[in-house]
């Protein structure tokens, strides 16, 4: 005698599964929308009256959760880090100097404007709209510059470069939330070139 045994697979498990998978590729589509994405596009530097000059370009996607805040009260801080580094053969890569320029972006909302201010001059920009600000941002304009009488002209030296959102610099109440959520992680990955 044989006995047969029937796999019981209920309705319901059925359903979860289907709408679980269309949770998830709805997810995967929204993503974009909901996480925040810096990069550098380009970066150069030029010699000019004895001064190397910056001149970097950035592409920031600021997060529907960044936005919200903004508009919410909340000012952001990006900060732009430079390090200048001596490449050595047998050793370490020498570190020459580091710099940093901040900018701080938030919404004003009594002249429905944002405010852009160049956290190392106090410079202040105000733009009608969040798309010009960021514009204005991704410009990378009066990035740091490097003397180049601190340099020796017969080496090269390897300059890195990122873009971030200072999290330290959020309020108390968001910075928990900062940390733990991809919407707000928002930093480029190093980028490199190389200063004769």
């Amino acid at each position: 005698m044989t006995s047969s045994t029937q796999q019981y697979q209920p309705t319901l498990a059925k359903g979860f599964a289907k709408s679980l998978i269309g949770v998830l590729m709805l997810l995967c589509v929204s993503l974009p929308a909901w996480s925040a994405e810096f990069k550098i596009e380009s970066v150069d530097s030029e010699l000019r009256d004895g001064v190397y000059h910056l001149d970097a370009r950035f592409d920031l996607q600021f997060s529907k959760a960044m936005q919200s805040a903004l508009l919410n009260g909340v000012t952001l801080v990006i900060g732009a880090q430079i390090e200048l580094k001596r490449p050595r053969r047998y050793w370490m890569d020498e570190d020459i100097a580091t710099l940093e320029q901040r900018y701080s972006i938030n919404y004003h909302l009594l002249s429905r404007q944002y405010l852009v201010t160049d956290l190392n001059t106090e410079i202040q920009r105000n733009f009608h709209s969040f798309d010009a600000a960021v514009d204005f941002l991704n410009s990378g304009r009066e990035l740091p510059s490097i003397n180049a009488g601190f340099l020796d002209p017969d080496l090269a030296y390897l300059a890195y470069i990122r873009v971030y959102l200072v999290r330290s610099e959020l309020p108390l109440a968001l910075k928990a939330k900062a940390y733990s959520l991809r919407s707000w992680k928002a930093a480029s990955p190093w980028s490199l070139w190389q200063i004769q």
